[in-house]
């Protein structure tokens, strides 16, 4: 890639180094010209690159709706000059042309970075910068518009503004191109004229298109020509079909020097490129003919879809992406364009969002029936909470921010997402999830999360979860240590904290805040995205937890744009001390409608409170229930006199401020009705120990399974003092047990499972396909005593399954300070647990068959040892054990040591 400044003088429009930081997100865009991708042996200078958008490698909610922050720099941030030929967030689709000063041949290193996720960016989209005429840009038409009769219909890319007038056209013939779209002639009536004299003042030139027949090619059809027709010797240029019939490229006067047979009807790019003594032609990226041809400079008529001058021999088909330049474009060249504008293109890679570089995944079910949040009615674009612990997640495959991780849905579409917390030290995380649809009275329906890449940045926008065109006016998590009460949506309704606030808590999602029912609350302000005037519809939640009374007054607010005493009363939810939770909501700012929930808070318990008025009536919810309703119709009154307040109800005046005291959680205001089954589903997807959400691939995922039982009693392992809990119990599998031709490989897809549900994590010590035999490690929460009832079921066959989050060796070992499996022959003395402490063998490493591995070290008695460095780990002087499995080779009289600390080592 060479630097801009070696390009700058040359009129590529590109600018100087930029600061991105304002811009939220980014990616990097591989470019791969190795014999994997491109393939191409000679370097290209000012190359439009086409970087193609669709759901399965960008979040369109996460860039403004017109794509105005898009920006792209090259690797040492230059900005790179770009146009949108294409831009519909509507259907997650998008093509930009980039200009890259170079792309290296034979690589698979070269890249650019896009950054989005700027709201107060402004486009800087720009045709002309991109195809320069200093780069020998003739014209270029994208032949994306509506239909067009009008002069000008068309538009002409460069700076030339060579424009074109449809004939016969109309908004049906802009269909979908092989880029965006393209122009559908009928081959009876519809062209396009480009004006302008194409002053093109030497012999060499190249034209390029893509086309689509509609049908098998009879007789002669021209796609696009320049020049003047009948005279020969004047310049005749275009591409065409012949009788033969083949593509082609052609002159008056003479034969047809290069073509090649139509495969098919479907979309083919073709070149004619002249270097003012031989015509070539390219189809699809490869030359497919060249002929001797003379052609003067004479100036002609340009026509998309028929012979030019008498407009006959009429195209049926497509046309896309049409080019003229004033050189010839090299092979290289040609070839590049075909591999990056072409459907299934290897020449660009997204690393950031291609899914299947990310080293694990796992599927989250969502359950919607009555063992699950039990909905009737489907719910769209619906914020769902994923929690991630350490029973379901393995925090140590991802990056320790979480930054890696990724969510889709079962086409492999991208979701928006936003990580509320992701704390890899206490393994707690919670990931907000947009939905498409959630499918009601369903336990199928499932998403994929992905993890385990340490280059991914982050995708993480609250902004493109709840979004202002889902009808969110704002969103607090609450979850902040200071500065101000962040609004997760676009809205920027950031609160201003009061009193003894923030005061951070554990909450019910995440962290939440402690107000202390006497000043502490947050000033969420006036902006208009709360002024329902126009709209008698508005729905405010939020999760609580009551310590006790406040100090200032029995009616203790919780999220209230609601005035009492200067009558600038408009919606709000606040308790009523031993009394009930309440919705009040005004039409005038004085009259004032209320309904309550009709029954008095636990102190100490979390409740979800919601109220809603939905045009006819004023509602109230608690825990996913409606608690009561009263009639309420009418505008609903705004004014930016009262403040939208969290912990606080009534800030007019006159000494009636009244506080919260207690925990406050997920604050949330919406501009339109949440349903009924909305609000459910909100309660049982975001409760403690929701059953409505799980992580990781289900029984019916799997074609075989296995049950081991335990048996304690006195026949067994005869434990009769107490239950045994957190124990690692090594599983033996075998023919005589385990069907090895149903699992993959290297057992990567086996699953254990509790006889409550839990899933288990486990260590394999040695797995032997071929031979089958297998050795694995589980750790078991508890193992009954004096039982032969109590087990464990191994699942395995299972197609879809990818990574393993449960096949981590140190969460089977926690607790221990150091577990040496001793698989020799090894490199090290492998420490199983997250210390890591691995042992140096010292002499050699003979080996005999393990008891609970493949091999174990066979020590000599003379010079042999394993050295582990010392730890202040092992620094242990009470309640300590240790133990090995051995077998004594021979006996010999005096001390033989197993296992020692010492001299500043484990021995």
């Amino acid at each position: 890639m060479i630097a801009v400044a070696l390009f700058a003088s040359a009129g590529t429009g590109m600018a100087a180094v930029v600061d991105f930081s304002a811009w939220t997100n980014s990616t990097r865009i591989n470019f791969n010209t190795t014999s994997t991708g491109a393939n191409i042996s000679s370097d290209q200078t000012n190359f439009p690159v086409l970087v193609h958008l669709d759901a399965n490698n960008f979040i369109f909610t996460q860039a403004d709706p017109t794509g105005k922050d898009i920006r792209f720099a090259d690797p040492d941030r230059n900005s790179l000059s770009y146009e949108i030929d294409r831009w519909d967030a509507a259907l997650k689709k998008a093509e930009i042309w980039v200009l890259v000063p170079q792309i290296d041949a034979n690589s698979d290193r070269d890249y650019i970075d896009m950054y989005w996720g700027n709201g107060a960016a402004t486009a800087l989209s720009s045709g002309s910068a991109v195809f320069t005429s200093g780069t020998s840009w003739v014209g270029v038409w994208h032949l994306d518009e509506d239909g067009n009769t009008t002069a000008a219909g068309y538009g002409d890319a460069t700076a030339n503004a060579y424009t074109g007038t449809g004939t016969g056209l109309s908004g049906s013939s802009d269909v979908s191109g092989q880029m965006g779209l393209g122009q559908q002639f009928d081959g009876a009536t519809t062209y396009i004229t480009l004006t302008g004299t194409y002053p093109i003042t030497t012999a060499a030139r190249t034209m390029s298109l893509w086309a689509k027949a509609a049908s098998p090619i009879t007789g002669n059809q021209v796609i696009a020509a320049y020049g003047s027709y009948p005279g020969a010797g004047n310049q005749v240029f275009g591409l065409s079909e012949w009788s033969t019939p083949k593509w082609g490229s052609w002159t008056d006067g003479a034969s047809n020097p290069s073509g090649t047979t139509p495969p098919d009807q479907g979309w083919h790019h073709l070149v004619a490129s002249y270097d003012g003594a031989t015509v070539r032609f390219y189809q699809d990226g490869a030359l497919a003919g060249s002929g001797a041809l003379t052609l003067n400079t004479t100036s002609g008529n340009f026509v998309v879809g028929a012979r030019m001058n008498d407009k006959t021999l009429k195209w049926t088909g497509v046309v896309d992406e049409l080019r003229m330049s004033s050189v010839q474009r090299s092979a290289d060249w040609i070839k590049l364009e075909y591999e990056n504008q072409k459907t299934g293109s290897r020449f660009l890679a997204y690393p950031n969002t291609l899914l299947s570089t990310f080293s694990y995944s796992s599927k989250v079910y969502i359950n919607t029936t009555a063992s699950g949040a039990n909905i009737t009615s489907n719910q769209s674009d619906f914020p769902l909470l994923v929690r991630l612990t350490n029973g379901n997640f393995n925090f140590a495959q991802a990056k320790s921010d979480g930054g890696d991780l990724r969510f889709a849905d079962s086409s492999g579409a991208l979701l928006p997402y936003e990580i509320e917390r992701f704390d890899a030290t206490n393994r707690l995380a919670e990931i907000w999830v947009s939905i498409p649809t959630v499918y009601a009275g369903n336990n199928t329906q499932w998403f994929r999360m992905y993890w385990g890449k340490a280059t991914a940045t982050s995708l993480s926008s609250s902004a493109a979860v709840f979004q202002t065109a889902d009808n969110f006016a704002g969103e607090w998590h609450l979850s902040e240590a200071s500065g101000s009460a962040s609004d997760a949506s676009s809205n920027g309704n950031n609160g201003a904290f009061n009193g003894n606030v923030p005061n951070q808590q554990n909450g019910i999602i995440g962290k939440a805040h402690l107000f202390d029912g006497n000043g502490d609350y947050i000033n969420a302000g006036t902006n208009g995205s709360y002024d329902l005037s126009a709209n008698d519809r508005v729905t405010v939640s939020a999760w609580v937890n009551r310590s006790g009374a406040a100090a200032s007054g029995p009616e203790e607010g919780i999220a209230t744009k609601y005035h009492w005493t200067d009558n600038n009363r408009s919606f709000g939810i606040w308790y009523t001390s031993a009394t009930a939770f309440k919705f009040g909501v005004s039409t005038n700012g004085t009259a004032e409608t209320i309904v309550s929930s009709g029954s008095a808070a636990t102190n100490g318990a979390w409740y979800h409170v919601v109220g809603v008025a939905d045009g006819a009536k004023a509602r109230i919810y608690v825990n996913g229930v409606e608690a009561a309703n009263t009639a309420f119709s009418g505008n609903i009154n705004y004014s930016s006199g009262s403040t939208f307040r969290i912990g606080e109800v009534d800030d007019g005046g006159g000494g009636s401020q009244q506080y919260f005291n207690g925990y406050i959680d997920e604050v949330s205001v919406s501009n339109v009705v949440r349903s009924a089954d909305w609000i459910k589903l909100s309660y049982e997807t975001q409760k403690a120990a929701a059953t409505a959400v799980s992580i990781g691939a289900r029984t019916a995922d799997f074609t075989n399974s296995v049950r081991f039982n335990f048996n304690t009693t006195a026949t067994g392992a005869n434990v009769s003092g107490s239950d045994v809990t957190n124990i690692p119990i090594l599983v033996r599998l075998s023919s005589s047990n385990f069907d090895f031709s149903k699992t993959t490989d290297a057992g990567t897809d086996i699953k254990f499972i509790d006889k409550d549900g839990t899933n288990l994590y486990h260590e394999v010590v040695e797995w032997d396909k071929a031979n089958q035999s297998g050795k694995v490690w589980v750790k078991v929460p508890q193992v009954d005593k004096n039982s032969t009832s109590d087990f464990i079921t191994l699942y395995y066959g299972c197609a879809a399954c990818t990574g393993n989050p449960y096949a981590v060796d140190d969460s089977v070992w926690n607790g221990f300070k150091g577990v040496f499996h001793l698989n020799a022959p090894e490199d090290k003395a492998y420490d199983a647990t997250a210390l890591a402490n691995h042992g140096t063998y010292f002499k050699d490493q003979a080996n005999i068959t393990g008891l609970t591995g493949k091999n174990a070290p066979f020590f000599d008695g003379s010079t042999d040892y394993i050295d582990v460095p010392n730890e202040t780990n092992y620094d242990i002087f009470t309640n300590i054990s240790a133990w090995a499995w051995i077998k004594v080779s021979s006996l010999t009289k005096g001390w033989q040591t197993i296992l020692s600390k010492g001299d500043n080592s484990w021995r």
